[in-house]
């Protein structure tokens, strides 16, 4: 593992937590789900091992990000993520977003920065409003409420055993979340409608997915992002916790001059879907929360709600 450093940083209306690693451009910004924290990403730009520069962010409300100004709604948490861009003078990145703040970067993606060469979608909430009714997101919320709720929402979630390790920092995030930062989401985010100017985005789109995943399966994701990022590519994996399935995408064009780097990040986003979930990650088997471990298998919505 590569030496890192960690930043606060004032944006509007936020005090943001950064981790950093690595250096050179283009850098890629890692933006975390709904109940984790930046150290989410750690497995992940461990094994990129320094060969891109990597920003891992807290978003507000979570990890050790605090909202000054009291807003935790996905277009605060987007002026937050290009208020970090513009404190650390990036010229050239790639915003990695997963589940929720995978919708977070759709929202930055359609303000179109010039600093923006690409976008990759880990297990995205989709542009549209989740179908997911008001009785099931109280009790998702609630889920996140407790010490007792989160391995609850784990058994209905994680697609395999987590390590304890794993558990107990998935426990940790979640418990540390300011309680307005997990409401919003539940009660406005989901169903929040975002896709409107998304049909501006012309760069690069990846998106990755599990191919057990029966959450928000591929053919649901495409239908949901065919409407306005048409241009989108999916990648999808099959979890097997014995072996490497790199994915070999070819994204070298985000940096405009054949810079492997970006390629590499995906290419590393990929791969470790099937030997290693992000740092403390518990949704190996969801679309809507991320890169698949070992065994995981993805249950459907209906299934999901019932349980919860």
């Amino acid at each position: 593992m590569g030496a890192r450093s960690h930043r606060t940083i004032q944006t509007q209306g936020a005090a943001i937590r950064i981790t950093e690693s690595g250096s050179g451009e283009p850098a890629c910004v890692f933006l975390h789900y709904w109940g984790g924290s930046g150290r989410t990403w750690d497995d992940v730009i461990d094994r990129i091992d320094g060969r891109v520069r990597c920003v891992a962010v807290d978003q507000r409300g979570w990890g050790d990000s605090i909202a000054t100004d009291g807003r935790y709604d996905l277009a605060a948490m987007a002026d937050d993520v290009q208020g970090v861009t513009l404190a650390l003078g990036l010229q050239r990145y790639v915003l990695v977003g997963h589940s929720m703040c995978g919708k977070v970067a759709q929202i930055v993606a359609a303000r179109r920065p010039a600093s923006l060469l690409g976008l990759v979608l880990v297990a995205p909430a989709p542009p549209t409003p989740m179908p997911v009714l008001e009785a099931q997101r109280g009790a998702m919320l609630a889920s996140y409420g407790s010490r007792e709720g989160v391995p609850q929402a784990l058994m209905v979630l994680a697609g395999s055993p987590l390590t304890e390790d794993s558990r107990e920092r998935v426990i940790e995030d979640t418990l540390r979340g300011a309680p307005r930062a997990k409401r919003e989401w539940t009660e406005r985010g989901m169903i929040e409608d975002v896709s409107s100017g998304l049909d501006a985005i012309i760069i690069p789109t990846i998106i990755v997915i599990g191919d057990r995943d029966r959450v928000e399966h591929e053919s649901a994701l495409r239908q949901a992002f065919g409407r306005f990022v048409p241009h989108a590519s999916f990648r999808s994996h099959r979890p097997d916790a014995r072996r490497f399935e790199p994915c070999f995408a070819r994204v070298t064009q985000f940096s405009g001059t054949g810079d492997g780097a970006v390629g590499d990040v995906s290419r590393g986003l990929c791969r470790h879907q099937a030997v290693a979930r992000p740092q403390g990650h518990p949704f190996s088997g969801s679309l809507r929360h991320g890169l698949t471990a070992g065994g995981a298998v993805g249950r459907s919505r209906r299934k999901i709600m019932k349980r919860w």
